[in-house]
C-alpha cells in the first residue's frame, strides 16, 4: 500500500486527486497550507484522506499525533480488507523538517506498529 502526502495551496482536493492518480497511490493525505492550525510551525493539522477507491474523509483539526493515528488506522483497515495486501508489511516514511516533531511522530508510531514495520 502506497500512501502519499500533499501540502497544497490552491484547489487542494483537486490537486490531491491529481497526485493520487499521477503517482498511482492507494491513499493520499492532503492538507491546505493556508488553513489555520495546519501545516508547518504548529502542533495541529487538518487533513483530508483521499482513497484510490474514491473515498474522501475530511478530518477535523487534530494534533499531529492524532492525525498519524488516523492515517495508521486507515492503512490498517484498508490492508485488512485487501486480499492483495494480506500479510504484507507496512513501510512508513515521514518527511518532516522539524527534527523534534519527527522524533515525536516516530515515538508515537513505534508504540502502535509491530516490529515488522519499517519507520524511515
Amino acid at each position: 500500500m502506497i500512501v502519499g502526502f500533499a501540502l497544497e495551496t490552491d484547489d487542494v482536493l483537486r490537486a490531491g486527486r491529481e497526485k493520487l492518480e499521477a503517482k498511482a497511490l492507494d491513499l493520499i493525505v492532503v492538507n491546505d497550507a493556508r488553513a489555520e492550525g495546519a501545516g508547518f510551525g504548529v502542533d495541529t493539522n487538518r487533513v483530508t484522506l483521499l482513497g484510490r477507491d474514491g473515498q474522501e474523509e475530511a478530518l477535523p483539526l487534530l494534533s499531529k499525533d492524532a492525525v498519524a493515528d488516523e492515517i495508521l488506522d486507515r492503512v490498517a483497515k484498508d490492508a485488512g480488507e485487501s486480499p492483495a495486501l494480506a500479510g504484507c508489511g507496512i513501510v512508513i516514511e515521514a518527511i518532516v523538517e522539524d527534527l523534534d516533531a519527527k522524533r515525536r511522530l516516530f515515538r508515537s508510531l513505534e508504540e502502535q506498529v509491530s516490529a515488522a514495520c519499517i519507520l524511515a
